[in-house]
C-alpha cells in the first residue's frame, strides 16, 4: 500500500499502531502515583539501554565496556524493542554518514512527522538499503554480546519489553495484563517517542553554537526525555565524544554519562573518548 508516494511497511505499522491503541487501556490499570512513578522509572531506565547502549557504545564506540555491561546494557535496550543490535547500528552510522540528506533514514528535510515516526511506518529507499549494507560491522561481529542480540531477535526484545514486566505484576499483584499493558506497551510508547524526538525535534529546534551549517541542535528538552541525548548540535560535530554534550554532568542533563562514569569508577567501562579542553 501506498500513501503520498511512501511504500507502507505493514508489519512495522500495525505493530506501532497495535502499540498505541493497547496503551489506551493501561491506564485502567493507573491505581496510585506508586504506578506512575513506575512506569517514568522503568522508561528511564530501559531508555539507557539505547543510549549508553546502542547509541555511545555500539554506533560510535566512543566508550569501551566489559562483558557483564555489555551484557546488562543489551538486556535495558531489548527491553525497548526497537531492532537487533546489528540494524540499528547500520541506520546510525548511515545517518551519521548522510545526516540531513536523501540517504539519511529520517530525513529532517521530509517533514517533522517523516523524521519523528514516519521513517518507521513506510518502506526504506532501496539506496538506504544498499548504504547500510555497506556499512562496516565487523566490531559487531567480534562482540559476542551484539552477535547473541542478533540471534536472539526478536524473541528477546518481545520478553524484555512485555513478558517479564507481566510475569513481574502477576506475581506482585496478580495481574499479568497490568505488566503487558502499562509497563510493556505505554512504556513502549513513551521510550520509543522519546527516542524518536531526537531525529525530530532536535534536528529542528534549538540552539546551534558549535556548528551553524547543520540542522542537529541543543535542545535541552529533548534531553529530559532521553536522558542526555538532546545536546545534538554538539554530538554531530564530535560524534566520537562519549558525553554527547560540551560540558560536564552538573552543567548538562546527562544522566547517561553519570551511569557511563560510574560504571568506569568500577572499572566496567574505560577509554572513554572526550573532545580535547572540555569537562
Amino acid at each position: 500500500m501506498e500513501v503520498c508516494g511512501y511504500k507502507i511497511d505493514n508489519i512495522k505499522t500495525s505493530f506501532v499502531i497495535s502499540n498505541h491503541i493497547l496503551a489506551l487501556f493501561s491506564f485502567n490499570y493507573i491505581e496510585n502515583y506508586s504506578d506512575i512513578i513506575t512506569l517514568i522509572l522503568l522508561y528511564q531506565l530501559s531508555s539507557l539501554g539505547i543510549t549508553a547502549g546502542l547509541h555511545r557504545l555500539w554506533s560510535h564506540r566512543s566508550y569501551k565496556a566489559k562483558l557483564p555491561t555489555r551484557f546488562l546494557l543489551m538486556l535495558l535496550e531489548s527491553s525497548c524493542f526497537q531492532t537487533d543490535i546489528f540494524n540499528w547500528v547500520k541506520t546510525h552510522r548511515v545517518h551519521h554518514k548522510f545526516s540531513d540528506t536523501e540517504k539519511d533514514p529520517h530525513n529532517i528535510n521530509y517533514g517533522i512527522f517523516f523524521a519523528h515516526i514516519g521513517w518507521v511506518l513506510v518502506k526504506r529507499d532501496e539506496t538506504i538499503l544498499e548504504e547500510q549494507e555497506k556499512i562496516d560491522i565487523l566490531d559487531l561481529k567480534n562482540d559476542p554480546i551484539a552477535v547473541l542480540d542478533n540471534y536472539l531477535w526478536p524473541y528477546d526484545d518481545f520478553f524484555m519489553c512485555y513478558i517479564l514486566p507481566s510475569i513481574y505484576t502477576l506475581y506482585y499483584e496478580n495481574s499479568f495484563m497490568k505488566g503487558f499493558l502499562l509497563y510493556g506497551c505505554l512504556k513502549w510508547i513513551l521510550v520509543s517517542h522519546a527516542t524518536w524526538c531526537v531525529n525530530s525535534f532536535a534536528h529542528m529546534y534549538g540552539d546551534r553554537p558549535f556548528r551553524k551549517d547543520i540542522q542537529s541542535a541543543e535542545n535541552k528538552w529533548v534531553s529530559l526525555l532521553t536522558v542526555g541525548e538532546g545536546w545534538h548540535n554538539w554530538h554531530h560535530t564530535y560524534p566520537y565524544d562519549y558525553a554527547c554534550s560540551d560540558e560536564g554532568i552538573f552543567l548538562r542533563w546527562n544522566p547517561t554519562k553519570l551511569l557511563i562514569d560510574t560504571l568506569g569508577f568500577f572499572g566496567q567501562t574505560y577509554d572513554h573518548k572526550r573532545k580535547k579542553n572540555t569537562n
